[in-house]
């Protein structure tokens, strides 16, 4: 594991930027949605559709940082035995299921460490008094903040 503390202090990371776009799903991803759980509650028809496209949203957010989110099919005419496989986009549900928490999961271990961290990997490591984090692959505010300010800072870099 990386001394992220060390690193920071000798300005070795880069600083997510800020998305600022106009995209009505990013922009309600960043600001406006507090937590998409992993079970909802009742929730009415409208709703379930908001929660299942922004699901599929941050699948493909997760997919273009380069988190493994669901199975993609190997590309048709792909040599047989071949190492590297060319593979199709995969098909992105609209469910919260393992392959979008264990995402949303490494996500959290990489981003919220050093001066970042929000999340309580180990039990040895005390919580901050009064700080009761969510559990890790809780997609809260602050990850739903991170996943889309990240994948904007990657865009922009090319």
């Amino acid at each position: 594991m990386f001394d992220w503390k060390s690193i920071e202090k000798l300005k070795l990371t880069s600083e997510p930027r800020p998305y600022q776009g106009n995209d009505p799903m990013l922009v309600a991803l960043r600001s406006t949605t507090p937590e998409i759980p992993k079970i909802p509650g009742k929730l009415r028809k409208a709703d379930a559709k908001i929660r299942e496209d922004k699901i599929v949203k941050v699948k493909e957010l997760l997919h273009e940082l380069g988190y493994a989110v669901a199975l993609a099919a190997v590309l048709p005419g792909t040599p047989q035995g071949q190492l590297t496989h060319r593979l199709a986009k995969p098909v992105f549900t609209k469910t919260f299921d393992a392959g979008l928490e264990g995402a949303v999961k490494a996500f959290q271990l990489r981003h919220f460490s050093g001066e970042r961290r929000r999340y309580v990997f180990r039990t040895e490591v005390p919580t901050p008094p009064g700080v009761k984090p969510p559990p890790l692959g809780t997609l809260d505010q602050p990850t739903l903040t991170a996943i889309v300010d990240v994948w904007n800072d990657m865009q922009a870099r090319g």
